[in-house]
């Protein structure tokens, strides 16, 4: 994309593209908010953009898994800053259901942003209220009521979306947030909460009627008739339908207000009173509430708001603390209702700050105030410490109003729920009343309830306080953790002298995901030194600070080297502001007394680090993922305990792993084996919730020069090893003994790690000093550094880039490829092969590193040490077993077709043969499970299907059950007798011996074909190099431009295959599309087609070589070229073997494609041939064929099809063409033929090989390697057409016999040789030689 912008065409749209949408949004939102708030929404948003818009999800389908994944997307989008989102509900392409529409209406009342949209040219309308009119009331209802309980709600809402804009916080929030040391919610999608409080649980599947929630370890409500009502049980429940919106469910311990009466907008709800509700957990709770004009600008800035705070404390007493009073609305402002749940229904009698309280229900376990004689009351105080206070008993003054179980000491889990509220009063001793109760769980620090002089544990409490909060807020003030403790640091010991006041609130906020453990303290006599430690992702750079306060020179000396530690601990890097030397550093700091000293941290991976507080507090910091969570420390200082602590399943700290058993190494002819033993520093941890097993055994083996196996199992219990390797042709040879000196590779074991290094640039290709390995029953894991940034493969799942992201990205494998490639920075490469049946999941690392971590299995790895990057796919494949010749297409374009049981692909009306390719699975009559598919069963419905006339020669197994391949080839073998192929939606390591693969069902979708040229390089590497996916997509309606531009692509996908279509889908079919008024499409195709069927004899010679010598045939760019880094990212160019490379066109409206053509000599098409092209690196190529921009590597030779085939039987009866690239003046090339069907050809030498190459004398030598087929036909090569010469009369000869027809113009030269390859021997040679009239040669 060449186009510019800016006001002086200073940018490209390449470089700004992405912007787009938050450079309107800024503009937009200036020129709509100039005088009230209003809000903005874009489809498109970049970083920031929440400052000034909205967003909704893009254009959804009306599909179930649409509104599913609407949940992740309103989620990520809160992650982002941008807490306005939604989707558009019940779908705004396709046509919805009215089941559907009315689970998406539940769910869509409760999206921040709810809004139904739909796409208004041709679609039905989707309007909640229209569904009454056609037959569907339930759908009517269900939006009704939910949008009810939204409204109801609004007063909460505007308060999140307050919090959202001043504090950051998101409106929408993942479970985890909340609950960060509960495992059970990291995974949780399909449930909600809005803030801390409200839990959504709605129904997201069709025909559903109960929902599978999961409520963690707390107190919750329900919704009843008139209020809520305590859930009894927690963990996994079921959730029925009873409502007409989703299951809500209200967490305890918290205030929310919301609309008394049924608002249908946020005016009304202004103009109307509003309720109260409490939730009680221990008998206590607390909430806020945010309120202006809603329309206003500015109104935080100017302070033209209220806040208010509430509070319940176990006494039955209700405080409503007036924190902020700004805004005066022209009418009262009236909470009509107070309603607390789970309380003993009994007579009782309250008051609002002294004044009776007339209208008192206390019924189903619920207490309600009616208040609306107290309608003004709040709206009489300003800004401070005023506050209302509700207080209720019993008649006989009893304080038993609440029910729960007794308060019992709490273990570790309570100090990270722990809400903090005390009151410190002038003589500095903590009081004895309720306020310096610790709220919810005021036993955790009991100790600390008796009077205590606050200046002998200052330091520590403020410590703890920092420690487990973000923020605090003092005098009405936020402070961040950070600036509050720079503050005590300078008041020292003043912090809790308060002239100003009688008392001094301090409230620590509750802990949530967010809360980063970032401070480290040490209490050193009178002083308190102060570390800033922030969890952060491997590789990342980081500006860190720490201060000494009241430390003399030895103490600071110290205190440098203790840092020193902690960062060589972190294997981090200290750099200094400035270069100065140990003393200049010390006279900085004698200068001041509270010197600031910046650092920066490069982390290079992620570790758990210790600081001893003092001799009671032990702090662990977690920096796994760089998540920031603080997992469970419990800290008891007056008797302490040791803390208690939950440990993450990842962990890279040197105290964790192995150590090598230096006795135990035993070497033998193939390699060695060891035992690795669990350090003690591991085995007596009692931070580690899992069991690692005492002692591994390592065993080493060296199977060629290049491939070396490493296993570490269990040494005393037996465990499941792959099935899978009972198949890899490389294990049932018998192991030879490798000669050191050929061996490229050296196993290096370490006091307590490993690594495999290359020998001859002592590259580390597996280091595992990065630590972290774990072994036990259900987990294993280990890591390994990488030695660069260049990571290719981990199949399974599709990719948006064919080079990973290292930014910690996570991907998870099943059976599938867990195979990975590093290109190393000097061109060599490598690959790793992790040999287990279990679930598995890779984590990249910015380090660069990988962590490996599987749940059950042992760890067997395959290394392989190539060359190059091919070099790693030979090697790979002679361990698993490479793919068959694919290329025998017996097909071509047709509108024909049949439906039925029996899927018949690529019938057509034409007399020459066809592939019919149908799928076994449907011959049973109905659906079948594939895992219950015996070979017998299979062979014998194939049999029968074939007697009866339908003479299929390919099968197409639609099935996630990848092993069904191998009896589905050995069926199609023993039937047919033919080579055939089979095609497989799903595979595994070695499936490419059997099957070819197509990309699952891909949507009709820009970026689905664009990854497509990504899933078709990968799985070349996997070695399954016959693959391609559904041209122009098999789900959804692909518009004209895509389809033109798909075929173009999908021409040269090794499998071609188009109008591959769901059942509901139009025909996609190539020529169709002229029938549809679109006949650039199907010229596209037929052009397209046209170039693939005459490059099949090369194509074919691919497919021979990654039979026999393990190539890719479709490959990315760096596998030629792998020493130009700008070749490593390329994944939007694919090469044909080292010849062709296609730069097709992916994406909408493009008319040109920006290639980069590395430093090479390169052809491109013209009208007849070819011509040197004359642009290297990154060029723009237009596309002046309908086919994609394409071109020819100088220095090869390729077999061709003469005419124009049109498939590779036509092909074999008609001459072909030898196309010559020269480079430096010269080329080779090879050839590979047979007849296309028979089997075991290799095997038995029934086959052709020929070597082309030609010399710079202008003499092309063909050398029939191999001459072990004759065809019927004769084997003619018509034309030789050389590029790059010089126009001349010249004459030519085939082994001294003139040629009659030579040609020399346009730049190249064509003889007319008619040689007949049939005619000759193994060994023979052909001779080709031209000259000019002057008896040179005309080579360039």
């Amino acid at each position: 994309m060449i186009g510019v912008q800016g006001e002086s065409g200073q940018y490209k749209h390449y470089d700004v593209h992405s912007l787009y949408g938050l450079s309107m949004a800024i503009p937009t939102q200036k020129l709509y908010n100039n005088r009230k708030r209003g809000y903005v929404l874009s489809r498109s948003t970049f970083v920031s953009s929440g400052q000034y818009t909205g967003h909704w999800l893009g254009d959804n389908r009306s599909k179930w898994s649409h509104m599913k994944d609407s949940v992740i997307g309103m989620l990520e989008f809160n992650l982002f800053g941008i807490p306005y989102v939604g989707a558009d509900i019940c779908g705004f392409n396709d046509k919805t259901t009215p089941a559907l529409c009315r689970r998406w209406q539940q769910l869509g009342a409760f999206y921040p942003f709810s809004r139904n949209h739909h796409n208004g040219w041709g679609g039905d309308v989707q309007d909640p209220a229209i569904w009454a009119d056609i037959g569907h009331p339930e759908v009517t209802e269900a939006a009704k009521q939910s949008l009810r309980v939204r409204y109801q709600l609004l007063p909460y809402l505007y308060t999140l979306f307050f919090k959202a804009h001043v504090l950051g916080n998101t409106v929408v929030r993942p479970l985890f947030h909340e609950y960060p040391t509960d495992p059970q919610t990291y995974g949780i999608d399909e449930q909600f909460m809005w803030g801390s409080v409200v839990l959504f649980s709605p129904f997201l599947y069709e025909n559903q009627t109960e929902v599978n929630a999961y409520l963690p370890d707390d107190v919750w409500y329900e919704p009843s008739v008139e209020f809520v009502k305590l859930v009894p049980k927690t963990g996994h429940v079921k959730l029925q339908d009873t409502w007409p919106f989703p299951p809500i469910h209200m967490r305890g311990g918290h205030i929310i207000p919301i609309a008394y009466t049924q608002a249908i907008n946020t005016q009304q709800l202004r103009d109307k009173p509003i309720s109260i509700e409490v939730y009680p957990k221990n008998k206590s709770a607390k909430g806020d509430m945010y309120w202006d004009d809603g329309d206003s600008l500015n109104t935080i800035e100017t302070n033209h708001y209220n806040f208010y705070e509430f509070e319940l404390l176990s006494n039955c007493s209700l405080h409503i603390v007036v924190n902020t009073k700004g805004y005066t609305s022209e009418k009262p402002h009236i909470i009509e209702k107070i309603a607390i749940a789970n309380t003993l229904d009994s007579k009782l009698s309250a008051s609002i700050d002294g004044k009776p309280i007339e209208n008192i229900v206390s019924k189903d376990d619920s207490t309600i105030f009616h208040l609306k004689r107290c309608s003004k009351c709040l709206q009489m105080y300003y800004c401070g410490r005023n506050c209302q206070t509700i207080d209720w008993s019993f008649h006989k003054n009893e304080c038993k109003a609440f029910r729960g179980k007794t308060i019992k000491e709490l273990d570790s889990i309570c100090l990270p729920l722990l809400r903090l509220y005390l009151r410190i009063k002038n003589d500095k001793t903590f009081a004895t009343e309720r306020h310096t109760l610790f709220d919810g769980s005021d036993v955790c620090l009991n100790d600390l309830k008796t009077k205590v002089n606050v200046n002998s544990i200052s330091v520590e409490m403020m410590a703890l306080f920092a420690i487990i909060c973000k923020q605090f807020q003092v005098f009405g003030f936020s402070f961040d953790a950070k600036e509050l403790l720079q503050w005590y640091g300078l008041m020292s010991k003043t912090l809790f002298s308060d002239p100003m006041s009688e008392a001094l609130y301090l409230q620590v906020l509750p802990i949530s995901h967010s809360c980063l453990p970032n401070m480290a303290f040490v209490r050193k006599d009178d002083s308190l030194e102060i570390r800033v430690i922030k969890s952060v992702a491997i590789g990342e750079e980081l500006t860190m600070s720490w201060i000494g306060l009241h430390m003399n020179r030895n103490q600071r000396r110290q205190e440098l080297n203790v840092s020193l530690t902690v960062c060589q601990c972190r294997k981090c890097r200290l750099h200094l502001d400035k270069d100065i030397d140990y003393e200049d550093f010390n006279q900085l700091l004698d200068e001041q007394k509270y010197y600031w000293m910046r650092t920066k941290f490069a982390i290079l991976r992620h570790q758990y680090i210790e600081y001893q507080m003092d001799s009671n507090f032990m702090l662990y910091l977690d920096a796994i993922f760089g998540s920031n969570v603080l997992n469970g420390t419990y800290w008891s200082p007056m008797d302490q305990t040791i803390p208690a602590f939950v440990l993450s399943s990842i962990c890279y700290s040197e105290n964790i792993g192995y150590k090598v058993d230096t006795t135990s190494i035993k070497a033998n002819d193939f390699g060695f084996e060891a035992s690795l033993k669990l350090k003690d520093t591991a085995k007596h941890n009692i931070f580690e919730k899992s069991k690692d097993s005492e002692r591994l055994k390592l065993l080493v083996t060296y199977y060629t020069e290049n491939i070396l196996r490493f296993k570490i199992s269990d040494a005393f219990h037996t465990r499941d090893e792959s099935s899978l390797q009972s198949d890899f042709p490389l294990l049932r040879k018998p192991l030879k003994k490798i000669d050191e000196k050929l061996r490229k590779y050296r196993f290096n074991l370490n006091n307590d790690n490993f690594n495999i290094e290359r020998k001859n640039t002592s590259t580390k290709l597996f280091d595992t000093s990065i630590g972290g390995l774990k072994f036990d029953d259900q987990f294993s894991q280990i890591s390994s550094y990488l030695p660069s940034n260049n990571v290719y493969g981990l199949g399974g799942k599709t990719h948006s880039s064919l080079r990973h992201d290292l930014n910690n990205k996570t991907w998870a494998t099943y059976g599938q490829h867990p195979f990975y490639t590093v290109l190393e920075n000097n061109g060599n490469s490598h690959g790793v092969l992790l040999l287990n049946n279990n679930p598995k999941e890779y984590t990249l690392m910015p380090a660069p590193a990988v962590s490996v971590k599987t749940i059950g299995g042992i760890l067997d790895f395959f290394v392989f040490i190539g060359d190059n990057p091919e070099h790693v796919i030979q090697s790979y494949t002679s361990l698993i077993g490479r793919s068959r010749i694919e290329g025998n297409e017996n097909y071509r374009k047709s509108s024909d077709g049949k439906n039925g049981n029996i899927f018949v692909d690529i019938i057509n009306s034409f007399t020459s043969t066809v592939s019919r390719l149908i799928d076994p699975l449907n011959l049973f009559g109905h659906k079948v499970n594939p895992k219950s598919v015996s070979s017998s069963d299979l062979l014998n419905n194939l049999k029968n299907l074939y007697s009866n006339g339908i003479q299929f020669d390919s099968l197409a197994i639609d099935s996630d059950d990848s092993t069904l391949a191998i009896p589905a080839r050995k069926a199609l073998t023993e039937i047919t007798g033919k080579r055939g192929y089979v095609l497989s939606r799903s595979t595994s390591v070695s499936s490419g011996q059997y099957t070819g693969h197509w990309l699952a069902d891909t949507q009709s979708t820009w970026s689905e074909m664009k990854n497509s040229v990504i899933g078709m390089l990968e799985y070349n590497l996997f070695g399954i190099p016959y693959v391609g996916a559904d041209i122009c997509g098999f789900e959804g309606k692909a518009s004209a431009e895509l389809c033109l531009r798909w075929l173009e692509l999908g021409a040269f996908y090794p499998l071609s295959r188009s109008n591959h279509k769901s059942s509901t889908g139009e025909s996609q079919d190539p020529s169709i599309w002229a029938d549809r008024g679109h006949p650039d499409v199907a010229l596209a195709a037929n052009i397209s087609l046209e170039v693939r069927h005459q490059l099949l004899p090369y194509l074919y010679t691919l497919f021979f070589k990654a039979h026999v010598l393990g190539n890719t045939v479709a490959r990315p760019v760096f596998h030629e070229y792998p020493t130009d880094p700008q070749t490593y990212g390329i994944d939007e160019q694919f090469m044909w073997g080292p010849v062709v490379m296609f730069s097709p066109i992916l994406r909408e409206n493009q008319t040109e494609v920006n290639t980069y053509l590395p430093d090479d000599v390169w052809y491109a098409p013209n009208a007849e041939f070819v011509s040197l092209f004359p642009h290297k690196g990154y060029v723009n190529q237009t596309n002046p064929f309908p086919f994609p921009p394409t071109n020819m590597r100088g220095g090869y030779i390729i077999p061709m099809g003469y005419t124009q085939p049109i498939n590779s039987q036509e092909t074999r009866d008609n001459p072909i063409a030898v196309e010559v690239y020269p480079k430096n003046k010269t080329a080779k090339g090879d050839m590979f033929w047979d007849d296309g069907d028979s089997l075991n050809n290799i095997e038995t030498k029934q086959y052709n090989f020929y070597e082309f190459e030609l010399f710079s004398n202008c003499s092309l030598h063909i050398v029939a390697k191999t001459k072990g087929y004759t065809s019927k036909k004769p084997h003619i090569v018509e034309k030789f057409a050389i590029a790059n010469t010089v126009n001349s009369n010249i004459t030519a000869s085939v082994n001294g016999k003139p040629v009659a027809f030579v040609e020399s113009r346009d730049d190249s030269t064509f003889i007319h040789a008619n040689l007949d390859l049939n005619a000759g021997k193994e060994g023979q040679t052909w001779v080709v030689d031209w000259k000019t009239a002057d008896n040179t040669c005309n080579l360039n």
